[in-house]
């Protein structure tokens, strides 16, 4: 129990630690805030000569979950970039602790940070589009977000496995980071997608957290999507331990970082 408690402590100041190290930037603070609220104008722009029929709030939303996705990616990549280049990601890497927590860590606090600008997101949308929240929708709201912000913690665990191997982490994040806007749907639903991109949605955590959000905002709980987005967040997170403890034990095995 001590062990568990004492991993725990450690599991939580790292991310602490983390969260105050990306503050610290004030480019990587405005980028955050500024992005999403880009992403939100240009969304309502679209969404008022369409069909109307996506509400202000599901747009505002799809826009902030946005900005935490491409916050996710281009921070966890700079993030071990950052680390490899000031020799920590080795040290890291040769410390006793087990180095999947390290970068779990690492991918938890750069999602946290990023669900800053989803709220910044909203105000933005409450005050120049009218995106209201209803008190009752608050609950279905709150679950469906936490569990969002651990789908993309999960699939950006996975992927860091790559950026530890990878010497420009950030190549790897503008190559994803787009077409999972789409495939997850977080501004226009999965089901306007053609089937065999639909097949490749439901492989993703966020698509099922996308639509958890949508129906959370009609005070409605989505207990089927709340339960995928769970349980592929769970799988994602096993095979990024998996996928990040094999990089580190290659790593072991040549003495360094064995690097792309």
């Amino acid at each position: 129990m001590t062990d568990r408690r004492a991993g725990l402590g450690y599991f939580a100041s790292n991310v602490r630690f983390y969260l105050l190290y990306l503050s610290r930037s004030r480019i990587e603070i405005t980028l955050t805030f500024l992005l999403p609220l880009f992403y939100a104008t240009v969304a309502h722009l679209i969404a008022e000569s369409g069909s109307g029929r996506i509400t202000p709030l599901e747009i505002t939303l799809g826009a902030g979950l946005m900005g935490m996705w491409t916050t996710v990616m281009y921070g966890a990549g700079g993030l071990i970039k950052e680390q490899r280049r000031l020799g920590i990601l080795e040290l890291l890497l040769a410390a006793p602790g087990r180095f999947p927590s390290a970068i779990a860590t690492m991918t938890l606090a750069v999602a946290l940070f990023g669900f800053e600008a989803m709220l910044g997101t909203l105000a933005w949308g409450y005050i120049l589009f009218d995106a209201r929240i209803n008190a009752t929708a608050l609950p279905a709201l709150t679950v469906a977000a936490t569990l969002t912000l651990l789908a993309m913690s999960a699939v950006g665990f996975m992927v860091a496995a790559v950026f530890v191997r990878v010497r420009k982490a950030e190549s790897v994040a503008e190559a994803v980071v787009a077409p999972l806007w789409l495939l997850s749907g977080v501004l226009i639903p999965v089901s306007t997608l053609p089937d065999p991109v639909q097949a490749i949605s439901r492989l993703l955590p966020m698509t099922f957290g996308a639509e958890a959000l949508r129906a959370a905002t009609r005070s409605v709980w989505d207990a089927r999507a709340i339960a995928a987005c769970l349980g592929l967040s769970l799988l994602y997170g096993a095979i990024g331990w998996a996928a990040v403890n094999a990089a580190a034990q290659s790593s072991r095995s040549r003495g360094g970082m064995h690097l792309w």
